[in-house]
């Protein structure tokens, strides 16, 4: 234990000259903030009280602009063996080291959520669409990263339990559901599996949501009759380019490099022909090509920047209040709105592949009236996905206040 104590002080005792040496080389250099607010207040005495408020802000850019002490905090941490980082400014990102050695979000709550309100706003979105749209709908449970079992000692994660409540509730509303879990649990278990989650960020990989959408194509084939051309579902229909060491995910930015590694992505390209046009006016011009370049967004894969990038966003570019897919080779397939979290963005280009158009809605930036919407957008089919560690979030289910006012 003084050993841990002990090496943890001279990191620190480390960090602090690093931090001095860092902050001299920007003053002195004439390149720092802090610099520049020091030159300010010469030219302009009167300036001075604006220069004590931000000086700190000034020098913490100064100090930052390597990442230097999340760095060496990160790898102090790992250097003495702890499993839990404490974020104290947000305890919902406090990030924990799972047994596998990858990272999770680990939320500090006591106790599983009750997710009967939430199940009724999704039974009052079903009936809408059913009545009013004439649009059947289906409740999809992804998946979370964590798994019990995974858990340093002493730490619980409610994100399935909660989900396993949801599911359940939905069932006595007969809300129909598909649970995405069983398939990638099974996939798992074969070691010749590529990774399902990244080891630095709480979402899948491609890897992990072409899984999922596999299992989501079979039951819309079964009960709603929307085939998909089984070229979609073979992973050898698809050309993948490996972009090595290219990825620190969500978590990892939270404790550095040093504490959980980086992580690669894939970059899924059809071999078959592919022609979409994606459109979020508000957030980008309509992008219109084959899969890769309209649903895909390489240019986030460029230049690598750990900190500053979000590789994850290749896929559909992130989220979005409302996007649609337009499949320009299949115009009269099956019009699909989903209702969706973020570990919806590697899943619905795949999904796209299938249809004639793929509407994405995000409720977490969605504030426009959600009845109007879907009376304009008209879909054949509402399906809703969340993942399990967000179904305790109240923010993904106002669909009770659109239609019960």
């Amino acid at each position: 234990m003084k050993r841990k104590e002990s090496i943890t002080a001279v990191l620190f005792l480390c960090a602090l000259a690093a931090g001095f040496v860092m902050l001299a080389s920007s003053f002195f250099g004439g390149e720092g903030h802090l610099e520049s607010a020091v030159r300010a207040v010469i030219k302009n005495p009167g300036s001075l009280k604006s220069f004590l408020v931000s000086a700190e802000g000034a020098a913490n850019q100064d100090l930052d602009r390597t990442h230097l002490f999340i760095q060496l905090y990160g790898g102090a941490q790992r250097i003495t063996g702890r499993r839990m980082v404490v974020d104290m400014a947000d305890p919902d990102y406090t990030v924990a080291r799972l047994n596998d050695g990858s990272l999770a979000f680990q939320n500090l709550t006591t106790a599983p959520s009750d997710q009967t309100a939430h199940a009724r706003a999704i039974a009052d979105l079903r009936d809408y669409a059913e009545e009013e749209l004439g649009a059947p709908l289906l409740y999809i449970q992804a998946p979370q990263k964590i798994e019990t079992d995974q858990l340093p000692d002493g730490m619980e994660n409610y994100g399935n339990q909660d989900a396993d409540q949801l599911l359940d509730a939905l069932s006595d509303l007969d809300v129909d559901t598909l649970d995405l879990r069983p398939a990638l649990q099974d996939a798992a278990r074969d070691p010749e599996t590529p990774a399902l989650y990244f080891n630095t960020d709480h979402h899948w990989t491609p890897e992990g949501a072409f899984l999922g959408y596999q299992a989501l194509s079979a039951e819309l084939k079964e009960k709603y009759g929307y085939a998909a051309d089984p070229q979609f579902l073979e992973t050898a229909s698809y050309e993948v380019t490996t972009y090595d060491d290219w990825f620190l995910g969500s978590q990892g930015k939270r404790v550095g490099t040093l504490y959980g590694g980086v992580d690669s992505i894939n970059l899924w390209k059809p071999r078959f022909a592919t022609d979409f046009t994606y459109s979020s006016p508000a957030f980008f011009d309509d992008r219109t090509g084959p899969f890769e370049t309209s649903l895909l967004f390489p240019e986030r894969l460029e230049p690598k920047d750990y900190f500053g990038g979000n590789p994850y966003t290749l896929y559909s570019g992130g989220d979005y209040p409302l996007a649609r897919m337009y499949n320009n080779l299949n115009p009269d397939g099956p019009r699909i709105l989903l209702i969706r979290d973020s570990f919806s963005c590697a899943l619905a280009p795949f999904l796209a592949l299938q249809c004639g158009e793929l509407m994405t809605m995000d409720m977490r930036y969605f504030t426009d009236d959600l009845a109007s919407y879907l009376d304009w957008l008209n879909p054949d089919l509402v399906l809703v996905m969340y993942s399990a560690s967000a179904t305790r979030l109240d923010e993904m289910y106002p669909f009770t206040d659109y239609f019960k006012q």
